[in-house]
């Protein structure tokens, strides 16, 4: 599962009429919120995608992947497997020098709503599970949610939200550079990827297309 690390320290958005839109390219929308107890930023990234839900989450969870559209990737790997719809990941990132890289441990849920087929995925840091690794830091803090809202067109509405405290000592430019660049380059790569002809044909038990 693909936990989005970006550099920042953010709280829980505000509502929804303070988002402000920073960005719009290919159909990707970045918006940003300020959070109230510091000056880095919330994000939101929404987008559109022609596939399946079973593409989408398989993506999601393919770790062998990820190197061709998660932002800063560097490894990860499933620490514990609950079911297919609960586990908990461990990753790197691979953070530009003088910055010192970072890693998280995430539990990560996966819902999907029986009646309008709307899957999230969510992943949240969580302390004390896995030991601290050499010459990395720890992200303290790291939240992120991927929605997909399916349609009667075959099209899914896709909204990426996410909150990271990098840990560290963070220089606060790179902080809110990468806040926006980050989550737009994983989405841009994302729906790239999930176009492959192998995730066409997967159809895991869990999910149900609309």
């Amino acid at each position: 599962m693909a936990t989005v690390f970006l550099l920042g320290l953010q709280c829980h958005p505000k509502k929804e009429s303070d988002w402000k839109k920073v960005k719009d390219n290919d159909g990707i929308i970045v918006y940003t919120q300020i959070s109230d107890s510091t000056d880095l930023k919330i994000v939101k990234v929404t987008a559109e995608a022609h596939a399946p839900l079973a593409s989408l989450v398989a993506l999601v969870k393919d770790l062998k992947n990820q190197k061709n559209w998660f932002y800063m990737y560097k490894s990860s790997k499933i620490l514990k497997f609950y079911g297919p719809k609960h586990w908990v990941y461990y990753g790197q990132t691979n953070i530009p020098w003088p910055v010192t890289d970072r890693d998280v441990v995430t539990d990560v849920i996966l819902h999907q709503d029986s009646i309008s087929k709307v899957v999230t995925i969510t992943s949240t840091s969580i302390d004390d599970f896995y030991p601290k690794q050499k010459n990395y830091v720890r992200i303290p803090f790291a939240y992120s949610q991927w929605k997909f809202v399916p349609e009667h067109d075959g099209n899914v509405k896709i909204t990426l939200v996410v909150e990271v405290n990098a840990g560290g000592r963070v220089p606060l430019w790179l902080m809110n550079l990468t806040a926006v660049k980050g989550p737009f380059h994983t989405m841009k790569n994302f729906l790239l990827e999930v176009k492959k002809e192998k995730y066409a044909h997967i159809h895991p038990s869990c999910i149900s297309e609309l």
